[in-house]
């Protein structure tokens, strides 16, 4: 059996140590990084009212680390193992007193449809079905405010509400 030094075998692990860094950070630097922005980046859709009274907003979906996001009014709706390559946009109906309109961008899990409904939309994306009306997510047993203070909605593989915060507030509510 060879003979090594107490210096080889020293930097031998050293070798390894760094190596193990490495890897760890190029594996698990990209989840941080994406659940510091899932938890605090500014919402980037506004949210308008027309001369006829009807509400809309712009929509953004996109993917970032683990999580599969579409952004509405003042909510970010992400779902946790939901991934997807690109982005899409269109806008959504929040609130109306007329039924009709709709669509759907994307495929596969971006995929975002939305159908106009009698007070707002009814919408799918990442296996969920949630309905706007009057400018108030309802999803699952929840009722959020979709043109209030910005509002994480977490879901996790399940399908199942997670966390349900203000964004950029450490605090569930």
């Amino acid at each position: 059996m060879p003979k090594f030094s107490l210096r080889t075998l020293l930097a031998a692990v050293f070798v390894c140590a760094i190596l193990f860094s490495v890897i760890h950070f190029l594996v698990f630097q990209p989840n941080i990084n994406a659940e510091f922005h899932v938890r605090n980046a500014p919402v980037q859709t506004v949210v308008r009212i027309d001369d006829n009274g009807i509400v809309t907003s712009d929509r953004k979906t996109y993917s970032i680390g683990r999580y599969g996001v579409t952004e509405f009014g003042s909510i970010r709706l992400a779902v946790r193992g939901n991934t997807f390559s690109g982005e899409s946009s269109g806008g959504i109906t929040f609130a109306s007193q007329f039924a009709g309109g709709g669509g759907s961008t994307g495929v596969g899990n971006r995929r975002f449809t939305h159908d106009g409904i009698v007070g707002g939309s009814k919408c799918t994306f990442g296996g969920l079905t949630f309905t706007i009306i009057d400018s108030e997510l309802q999803i699952l047993d929840k009722k959020i405010a979709a043109d209030a203070e910005p509002t994480l909605v977490l879901v996790n593989r399940m399908g199942e509400i997670e966390t349900v915060c203000g964004i950029g507030k450490p605090t569930a509510r």
